[in-house]
């Protein structure tokens, strides 16, 4: 966490001072991200999330499009019963608890619809390299598992203007990895709230 607190800081320090420069405006947003996870994620964790957090940044190259990176964090937990962990000769069986996190870092690209001035839907899509841990605990018995996948999603919303630079962002965005040994291909909805500035 402490990590993703760097990167997170060193992002915001970075983009403030090129959003100002950037010659045709800029997009600067932090968003409550919450998730529902699907497939593989929903099999380990199934339960809805609340703990999502994700900063994007973007500099528009015209009016309707442009380029940026997101950094996105998400935890998904879940209690199974009669559950089984494996450790050597030794199998444990009874609750079990899982937790799971997903943090991703990508560029991305942005395309505004429309120019009006107030009311912004777009479409983005991003790719890059998502960090995945599994966690399973049962008494003093721990499996921990971690792996680096390769992430692609896509994201529609919209952007309300409240006044010159602020608004407000609603989005949804569908996660997807491409799997690996460690951990099988993981994918969820991320479903996002925000306050954004934006001078375009």
């Amino acid at each position: 966490m402490r990590n993703i607190l760097i990167i997170f800081v060193f992002l915001v320090v970075v983009a403030v001072p090129f959003s100002v420069q950037a010659q045709n405006g800029s997009i600067i947003a932090i968003n409550y991200a919450p998730a529902l996870p699907l497939g593989n994620t929903a099999n380990f964790a199934s339960n809805f999330t609340g703990r999502g957090v994700s900063f994007e940044t973007y500099f528009m190259k015209t009016k309707n499009s442009g380029f940026g990176i997101e950094l996105v964090t998400n935890g998904f937990a879940d209690k199974r019963s009669n559950e089984s962990v494996h450790a050597g000769t030794v199998t444990v069986t009874g609750n079990q608890f899982r937790a799971g996190s997903a943090t991703s870092i990508m560029p991305t690209y942005i395309f505004v619809i429309g120019d009006n001035s107030t009311f912004k839907p777009f479409l983005s899509l991003g790719t890059g390299l998502s960090f995945l841990t599994h966690q399973r605990d049962m008494g003093i018995f721990v499996q921990r598992e971690t792996a680096t996948h390769v992430a692609v999603r896509p994201e529609v919303g919209a952007m309300f203007k409240i006044s010159d630079y602020v608004g407000i962002k609603v989005s949804s965005k569908y996660y997807q990895t491409f799997g690996s040994e460690a951990i099988d291909a993981q994918s969820f909805i991320g479903f996002n709230l925000g306050f954004v500035m934006l001078n375009f």
